[in-house]
Order: structure tokens, then sequence, then C-alpha cells
């Protein structure tokens, strides 16, 4: 793989490429440094001149890989301060996305050790990890349940009717609830009797629970790749049955993604170096699809229920098509 580290501080610099290649060692991956003209993968900074309008040029046209170093919000971004495990992580999604992609053959599948998973098989996350898991449990084994955080702002769910309480309508309070939630250090939860859900949630704004539950996953950050282990990243699952998007907020990628899935099955890896989209925005899916109890690992070990929407056998044909239309325009943007 060709590189160039497009930063002008020295010190940066150097300090940039040593990590690099100490990720490259320990990945058995063959780097080549270079200009950027000649560069299959370039490394910028955000905050020096013209950084961010490369990786935009980037993004939209044939030529190297911009890594913004970091930054957020672009195609492909870099934690500032770097660490060799955040790149030992990153490396071999951008070896995928180059022409020669036979690279990732050579790599060490020994890779780091495992990292912490959560239960029912969600990725880490940087923020509200606790909150995510209980809310998971609780969804999966009692009647109705009450999140309590905050202070005094409450969230009740009923399995069995699959909704949530909230005390916000609109969607973008609803996203700011959902930060504090996972905010919160000690989050507290406690099963409830479904029978007794009437008079206590009488004032409160329901929402579907499916759509609690994705909209809670992609509102908490998830780990980068070099966090978490290549065992997780290498793992093929699928999806048992299509999104109930009409119960949720979603976007072009979710669909896209979802249809791949429902055709085959794939690995986080192949999902982050084959789509046009950041890994931390894949890793957000799959961690919502997980919470709506949508994935089955290709080894017929199924995540826990988390869900309870109904089964829809089969991809919808707006699915379809949104597979051809991102494929044409994938071909007109490159």
């Amino acid at each position: 793989m060709k590189i160039s580290i497009r930063v002008f501080d020295k010190d940066e610099q150097t300090f940039l490429a040593t990590l690099i290649g100490q990720a490259a060692k320990r990945l058995n991956l063959d780097l080549t440094y270079t200009d950027a003209a000649n560069a299959e993968v370039v490394f910028v900074k955000e905050d020096e001149p013209g950084a961010g309008l490369f990786a935009q040029a980037c993004a939209h046209r044939q030529g190297p890989i911009a890594v913004v170093y970091g930054g957020q919000g672009y195609s492909w971004c870099l934690e500032r301060p770097a660490s060799t495990r955040s790149l030992i992580g990153l490396l071999p999604l951008l070896c995928a996305k180059l022409p020669a992609a036979e690279l990732l053959d050579g790599l060490d599948a020994g890779g780091l050790e495992d990292s912490a998973e959560l239960p029912r098989g969600l990725l880490p996350v940087k923020h509200g990890q606790d909150f995510l898991q209980q809310v998971g449990e609780f969804t999966a084994t009692a009647a109705a349940w009450r999140a309590r955080f905050g202070g005094d702002l409450q969230v009740f769910a009923d399995r069995a009717r699959g909704l949530a309480y909230l005390p916000e309508s609109y969607s973008w309070r609803i996203r700011d609830l959902l930060r504090l939630a996972l905010a919160s250090e000690r989050p507290q939860l406690h099963p409830l009797a479904a029978a007794g859900l009437g008079d206590v949630v009488v004032d409160m704004h329901s929402m579907p629970l499916e759509g609690f539950l994705w909209l809670a996953a992609q509102e908490a950050e998830p780990e980068p790749p070099g966090n978490i282990s290549r065992a997780i990243l290498q793992r093929k699952f699928k999806l048992k049955r299509w999104p109930s998007f009409s119960r949720f907020e979603h976007n072009s990628m979710h669909i896209v993604l979802s249809g791949q899935l429902m055709k085959q099955p794939s690995t986080l890896q192949e999902l982050c170096s084959q789509s046009d989209w950041a890994p931390r925005e894949v890793l957000k899916f799959y961690n919502s699809a997980c919470m709506c109890d949508l994935l089955q690992l290709e080894e017929a070990t199924t995540v826990a229920a988390l869900g309870t929407g109904p089964i829809m056998p089969g991809i919808p044909a707006r699915a379809e098509k949104a597979g051809v239309f991102s494929r044409i325009l994938r071909r007109f943007a490159g």
C-alpha cells in the first residue's frame, strides 16, 4: 500500500508515521511512503489549510483515499491522538478498498487480542454501554420496564404493545433525551407489570418500541474498529427479517445495507470496505439492527431477542431499486 502523510507539523508527521509502521508490522502489511500525487492513501490533518477540501474531493472521484486525522464526518477518519490499536483496525479496511485487495490475504489473522464484546452481540460504544445493555435485557425478558435518568426524566416501554412512552414527541427532543440517557453513569431501569402502565403513561407520548431501540443505538457512538477484535470484524452475519423502516428514522445507507444482508451474509470488515459510508455509520447500523433483533450469525447463533416487530419475509421491491440506484450513482461518481 502506497501511503503519503500530508501533515505540516514535522513532529506529528513522525509520530503518525511511527504508529502506522508499527501497525503495518503487526499486520504483516507492506507499506511504501511516497508523495500525495502517487499515493493510494493520504493522511491529512483536519485543522490544516486545504485538508477538508482535499478529503471531499477524494471522496467524489477516483484517486487516493483521504484519511482525516482528528476529523469527524468524513468518509475516512482517524482519531487524534492516534494509537497503534486504532490503526490496526483501520489499515485492513483501507486495503480492502484498494484495487489490489488481495493484500488482505497476507494480513496476520491473529491481529489484536479479543476486545470485550457486550452480551447480545452489541459492539462496544464510547458512552451509554450500561444503558443499552439494560434496555436490551429488560426488553427481552420483562413485559414492561421503566428507565429513570437525569433527575426525574423517565421512559417507559410496553413490550406486548410494542410501544415506548416518552415525555417528548419531537424527533430532535427524543434524540436529546437519548443522549442524556447514554451519558448517565448509573441509569436506573426496573421491570414493571404491563397492566399497571395505563395511568402512569396517560400524559406521555408514544412511539414504536422498535423505533426507540433503533434510535438509541444510532445515538450511541461506537468504538473505532481498532478497539474491536478482528474476530468480531470478520464474523459473518445476516438479517433475519427486513427492518420495519416505517417505524423509525432511516436513510439510504440503512436500506442498501439491509438489502445486501438479506441476500447473503457478510462481515463488518466487508461492509466497511465495500460501502461508500464511513465505518462508524456501518457500526451504528449493526448495533441498531442488533438492538431490534434483526441479526443472525452465519453459524446460526442468533443474537438474543430484543425487538417485537412483525416478521416480514423477503426484500421489498424498493430495496432492490435502492441497490440498483446506488450502483448507478457510484458509477457516475467514479
